[in-house]
């Protein structure tokens, strides 16, 4: 699966792509308007996992990400930011890297959750809800 962190921005985005089959990471910027960012997502198999900040503009992506078949997880901003060490605003590439890696996380959890709810028999959704913690 891949997973994709990205930095929303109106004409831009700052992503970072992580293959959690193989470990490779990449990182790029991509422009909104032109059509870059559609042509990338739609070549980006299906069903990878993306993950953006909420943001009141991004309605429109979030909107083609489903549609292409992507899983959407939207982090609040203000818990996002709190949960790391005060750094320069220039640490981007090592802040997208670790939103990669609180991705994976979350996928790891989340089949765990999942798993266990589906062995226990529990109809109970918390274990699910618990597992995403503040995305969605």
């Amino acid at each position: 699966m891949k997973i994709v962190g990205c930095d929303f921005h109106p004409r831009w985005q700052q992503i970072a792509v992580f293959d959690s089959d193989t470990g490779e990471t990449n990182e790029g910027k991509l422009m909104n308007g032109d059509g870059e960012a559609e042509r990338f997502y739609g070549d980006l198999s299906a069903p990878s996992l993306v993950g953006i900040e909420a943001c009141g503009n991004s309605q429109w992506f979030i909107e083609l990400l489903e549609g292409l078949g992507h899983e959407v997880w939207i982090g609040d901003a203000a818990q996002i930011r709190a949960s790391y060490v005060r750094k320069q605003k220039t640490d981007r590439r090592q802040d997208l890297l670790e939103l990669l890696a609180e991705l994976d996380r979350q996928v790891d959890e989340l089949d765990q959750s999942v798993s266990a709810a589906f062995r226990m028999g529990s109809r109970n959704p918390k274990p699910l809800t618990h597992a995403l913690g503040s995305f969605r």
